[in-house]
């Protein structure tokens, strides 16, 4: 005989029902939002979005804002998950780059918590604590670099303190020396002496590319005091002779198009070759354009894309009203003039006085105009 439940026991039994039921649609709802994460992380920028810097830098704003809301709103919903790992990175790993985009220092210092538990976490895996690592270092770059000037040297020793964990990290020390480029031109802005330390020392470094790096920027900044000869047919097919302007003051600046730190420089080179240029300064630019050569590339291939960079590089310039003469070869890091000085970071700006001798290698923000006002004795 089937008996009827007493409303008791149905009520118990509901509510049993409910208790074991909640981790199944708990988990449901954990796996969709976990999903919707993983979409946003595999994200990569479509062809239109590499067609100029400003949207480039754009893309990598909105992908940031989008990775960093869906982890946070995750790890709110579901904080016993074994998924937060996963959250947490991504939180990590966008904050810092979006924040160098600009310098908006808002999702670095709100990570800045996160970073700290993870690095104290002894069962980080080691790629894993390599990246929180190389965030945490890259935030504090962009303080350097966008804060008042100069750091105080706190600031400056922390940034050396996480490098140099960085560098005892397993890994080939790519990103590493990337970071260990842009500190030490941030650096050189402020005290070239100290700069010039750091890269004594990094030369020393057991990470292969670092070393290199460190022993290339010694030789740049040996130029100071030496005279630098340069010629060659301009973008615009004028001929081109460095020597016909001694007696000038002049920047030569190694940039392009495609470096953000480069255009975001550009609004203060306009600003003092306007308001000098008739007492005495000139530019001249390097333009490090990539033609995306390739050594299958047949002649006809070869003429084709650099025709099309050279393009790129007279759109720009004559968009942003930039009258100085320009090089141009199209052979991007293995650019003809870059690598006779051995430039590896851009912008690289060098400022020679009258005789033609190098003042600085360094010659940007507001330390271009202080220079230059000395220099013409302004």
């Amino acid at each position: 005989m089937k008996m009827k439940p007493h409303p008791r026991w149905r009520a118990g039994l509901l509510l049993l029902a409910l208790v074991y039921s909640a981790p199944l649609f708990a988990g449901s709802d954990e796996a969709a939002d976990y999903a919707a994460l993983q979409t946003i992380l595999a994200e990569v920028p479509g062809p239109e979005d590499f067609k100029t810097t400003e949207r480039a830098l754009a893309w990598e704003k909105a992908f940031a804002l989008r990775s960093i809301t869906q982890a946070e709103n995750f790890l709110r919903d579901h904080p016993r998950s074994n998924r937060r790992r996963v959250a947490e990175l991504a939180i990590v790993r966008a904050a810092a780059p979006a924040d160098g985009v600009g310098g908006d220092q808002t999702n670095y210092l709100k990570a800045k918590p996160l970073i700290a538990a993870l690095l104290a976490d002894a069962s980080l895996p080691d790629g894993d604590r390599r990246d929180v690592l190389s965030a945490d270092i890259e935030g504090r770059l962009n303080a350097l670099g966008h804060g008042p000037m100069p750091a105080p040297p706190e600031q400056w020793q922390e940034v050396e303190e996480q490098l140099t964990r960085l560098s005892q990290q397993p890994g080939d020390g790519r990103r590493y020396s990337g970071m260990v480029v842009y500190y030490v031109m941030t650096l050189s802005q402020h005290d070239e002496a100290r700069a010039s330390q750091v890269l004594r020392d990094l030369a020393q470094s057991p990470v292969e590319r670092v070393a290199r790096y460190a022993s290339e920027q010694l030789r740049v900044l040996g130029l100071i005091g030496r005279r630098i000869e340069l010629s060659f047919v301009a973008l615009d097919g004028r001929e081109f002779d460095l020597a016909h302007w001694r007696g000038k003051v002049v920047l030569i600046d190694f940039w392009a198009t495609w470096c953000g730190p480069c255009v975001a420089e550009l609004p203060n080179v306009k600003q003092v070759y306007a308001a000098y240029h008739d007492q005495g300064f000139e530019v001249v630019g390097i333009a490090l354009e990539n033609a995306k050569l390739t050594p299958k590339d047949t002649p006809e291939q070869v003429a084709a894309k650099l025709e099309a960079a050279k393009q790129v590089l007279i759109d720009f310039t004559t968009k942003e009203q930039m009258p100085w003469p320009q090089y141009f070869d199209g052979k991007y890091w293995k650019n003809d003039i870059s690598t006779k000085y051995g430039i590896n970071g851009i912008p690289a700006m060098f400022l020679l006085d009258q005789d033609g001798k190098v003042v600085t290698t360094n010659a940007r923000g507001a330390r271009l105009e202080a220079e230059v006002k000395r220099l013409l004795n302004l």
